[in-house]
């Protein structure tokens, strides 16, 4: 089950350290990542909303559910995506 989470609450500032289930807009992508261009071309853009789908058993690589579909991505890739809450007017853009 998804879960919204108040990201700067809860102290969340990168996709690397979100709860698994947890639902988020992306606010950024630090384009200084060596993948950031990747990242965005697979939807990674901001203003998308994003799912913390799974987390591998060491921690490495998680899962990712954004545009319809589940994308895996190292925790140096994911650190690159700033996330913040997830606002109900922003229901057009997924």
């Amino acid at each position: 089950m998804s879960k919204l989470v108040d990201t700067e609450r809860e102290g969340f500032e990168s996709l690397d350290r979100l709860p698994v289930g947890c639902e988020c807009c992306i606010e950024s992508v630090d384009y200084g990542c060596p993948s950031a261009l990747r990242l965005c071309s697979l939807g990674f853009l901001p203003g998308r909303r994003l799912r913390l789908a799974r987390v591998a058993p060491l921690g490495d690589p998680i899962a990712v559910d954004v545009c319809g579909q589940r994308i895996c991505l190292r925790k140096l890739e994911a650190r690159a995506v700033k996330v913040g809450a997830w606002k109900e007017d922003n229901g057009s853009r997924s």
